[in-house]
């Protein structure tokens, strides 16, 4: 037989190999080879260590003690102002267990952030909104909201004077002023035609504040050309926002068409362009291609102006060269041309595992593929949606097999590789994520029924999927109207819905649906929620309900070790 002293138990210390004995007292006792944990705590999660010696040898064994705490995030401070330019923090305080991930949103979208506190060095106009904290295990959620506020009195920039249009003979100077307030001091700056123009022999911008903080700003124009019509326009920004306003300046001349640089556009978009004219006055603007004028299909629309709008543009389609040609009413013409480069943005293949349920150790891998778009492409991949960093000792290989084709391998699965992974394809024209149809984290309203008069509350959260995402709710098939019913149904952000009964009755007992829908699916999750109590019918044929128990759970964990017991040992 082994004495009680030969039997030892010790717990690691958390993210070591070392490990100490188990300290005992009233709560936690050791009876032969059994150890007995009263009222488990959190902290009593970890590896554990049970040694046996007797006058032959030794043996030992481990097991791993989870004691599990519902979630709860709270994020620090949950409102702050701050001024631009200044930090701000956000501390995410959590309390439950197991905590598997943690994650911040910014107005519903992930910020790639796994840390439990959010700092920004220096606040910018971007900066404000609303931010979430989540915090996940496999079996459950909760998240915490906080706001971002604007310190400061600030007012986006306003024009307060401006240039009217104008027509001139060549030869005078021409002067334009700007007039803009707003806080913080806005900065001008002047276009024609959409280019940025500066400083020539010619042509001079200058600007300065006033004593009651406006920013005035002239462009002087000497011994004015033909070809210095067009569009003129001021643009007065600061980190608050902008404001601007444009004229034209016609100057009498023959037709004169400025260069206009290459045009690049992703296919699907609209194309958008104003033939840079000058010369006054001119009869018509003309859009031609290979020498017929446009339009010449219902996509193409050309307006008076020398504005031509090409929609959904394609490459096989619309990427060409077009002429603008302006007249006056003797006959002289300009021609200009204007080179359009439609890009294709990636398209991917959807992705999976060469197995959709992995065992401990084996090796896997997934294939990206892009079916289309324009060269150079960048592929990364993400997990969680936190992109992966393969420098770190993660235990993914990322490989680039070829302008097409990236591979993520795991050459030894565990349990830290389980989730979510997303293969993303970007080139000059855009990016793509293949979509995800929705997926619902599962949720149920407890173990136990719940008493006659209690608040109950239920969470679905939406764990993946493409936004835009409709969640609804069902009771026993019939979907929830909260403006018609006691069950009240709320929503902290796009990816999640709370439904709430203050205080539950028997006719709350049954099946809750939630379901989640997007453009590529819908899944659904069904919890029953049980009511206790009694009915009783009075005299008038109503039924009451009324408590009949009260419950009072103390858990209590035993860790034993028995030669005649068989072990199954943890691996992690």
């Amino acid at each position: 037989m082994i004495s009680e002293n030969n039997k030892r138990w010790y717990k690691f210390i958390e993210g070591t190999s070392r490990r100490q004995p188990v300290q005992l007292n009233e709560r936690v006792r050791q009876v032969s080879g059994t150890l007995i944990i009263r009222e488990a705590r959190v902290e009593d999660s970890g590896k554990y260590l049970c040694i046996v010696n007797n006058s032959v040898g030794g043996e030992s064994v481990e097991t791993v003690l989870t004691v599990t705490a519902p979630l709860n995030a709270e994020i620090e401070p949950s409102t702050q102002t701050i001024d631009f330019g200044r930090p701000a923090t956000f501390t995410c305080t959590v309390q439950g267990n197991p905590i598997k991930t943690i994650s911040w949103l910014k107005d519903g979208k992930p910020l790639g952030l796994e840390d439990r506190v959010l700092r920004i060095e220096s606040v910018k106009k971007e900066d404000k909104g609303m931010y979430q904290c989540f915090v996940r295990n496999d079996q459950e959620s909760a998240q915490a909201t906080a706001e971002l506020k604007l310190g400061g009195r600030f007012e986006p920039p306003q024009i307060r004077q401006a240039f009217a249009e104008e027509t001139l003979q060549p030869g005078p100077s021409m002067f334009l002023k700007c007039v803009a307030s707003g806080n913080p001091t806005p900065e001008i700056t002047w276009e024609l035609d959409g280019k940025r123009l500066s400083n020539t022999e010619r042509l001079q911008v200058g600007q300065y504040v006033t004593v009651n903080g406006d920013v005035v700003s002239h462009l002087n124009i000497s011994s004015i050309h033909t070809n210095d019509g067009g569009l003129y326009k001021c643009i007065a920004a600061s980190k608050v926002g902008a404001a601007e306003h444009s004229a034209r300046l016609n100057v009498y001349g023959l037709p004169f068409i400025r260069h206009m640089d290459k045009k690049a556009i992703v296919a699907g978009e609209t194309l958008r362009v104003t033939c840079p004219v000058a010369g006054y006055p001119i009869e018509s603007i003309v859009w031609e291609r290979d020498t017929r004028v446009l339009p010449i299909n219902r996509k193409q629309k050309v307006f008076p102006n020398g504005t031509l709008i090409i929609e959904n543009v394609e490459r096989m389609s619309d990427q060409a060269t077009y002429t603008c040609v302006a007249r006056n009413a003797q006959g002289y013409s300009a021609r200009g041309t204007l080179e359009v480069q439609v890009m294709v943005g990636p398209q991917l293949l959807p992705i999976a595992f060469n197995a959709e349920i992995a065992n401990w150790g084996d090796s896997v891998s997934v294939p990206c593929s892009i079916l289309k778009g324009d060269m150079p492409m960048d592929i990364s991949w993400a997990f969680n949606g936190v992109p992966i960093d393969t420098s770190k000792d993660t235990g993914i290989t990322i490989t680039r097999i070829s302008k097409h084709l990236s591979t993520l391998s795991i050459d030894g699965v565990s349990a830290r590789h389980a989730g979510e992974y997303a293969c993303s394809a970007s080139n000059l024209a855009g990016s793509s994520l293949f979509p995800v149809a929705p997926q619902i984290l599962p949720f149920a309203f407890g173990d136990e029924p719940a008493s006659w008069g209690e608040l109950v509350s239920v969470t679905c959260s939406v764990t993946k999927g493409d936004q835009p995402i409709e969640i609804t709710w069902a009771f026993n098939g019939t979907p929830v109207d909260s403006r018609d019913s006691d069950v009240v149904i709320g929503s902290t952000n796009r990816k999640n819905s709370v439904l709430t009964i203050e205080s539950v009755a028997a006719r709350h007992a049954g099946d809750y649906t939630c379901t989640a829908s997007n453009r590529v699916g819908a899944t659904t999750h069904t919890a029953h929620l049980a009511v206790n109590g009694t009915y009783i019918i009075d005299s008038h044929g109503r039924s009451e309900c009324s408590p009949i128990f009260i419950m009072h759970i103390v858990f209590l964990v035993f860790l034993t070790y028995r030669p005649s017991i068989s072990w199954i040992i943890a691996d992690y």
